[in-house]
């Protein structure tokens, strides 16, 4: 499974009604995303994508663009597992893992990938 964030945020431009574009974009991924929110405070929308198939992120990306002034970003995410996986570490879970993310929970961390000193997880 592929799980992807995208970050769509509305460029700064006078004269224009930021929750019109808001409203747009957040039709356009309608249901496609598995999580969508809005960022207080900010003209941003953040939306996971779990697909088996990069064609449905490629077509909402491609919409949303298409629409009006929008930055899209898209990153690729991995879970805990792989990382450890990737890294050549034993990754041990004392709770079990789920497949999908929890509504209620989500958490960003970002991650130097140079590796400086192995840990173990």
């Amino acid at each position: 499974m592929l799980r992807v964030l995208l970050s769509i945020e509305i460029r700064n431009s006078s004269g224009i009604e930021i929750e019109s574009f808001i409203n747009s974009a957040s039709s356009v991924i309608a249901d496609k995303a598995s999580y969508k929110f809005r960022v207080v405070g900010e003209a941003k929308i953040i939306a996971i994508f779990e697909v088996y198939d990069d064609t449905v992120v490629n077509t909402v990306t491609a919409d949303i663009m298409r629409m009006g002034p929008y930055n899209v970003t898209c990153t690729p995410l991995i879970g805990i597992e792989r990382l450890a996986y990737i890294l050549g570490l034993n990754y041990q879970r004392d709770i079990p893992s789920t497949s999908r993310l929890s509504q209620k929970y989500v958490a960003w961390s970002e991650l130097p990938m140079d590796n400086h000193g192995k840990v173990e997880f």
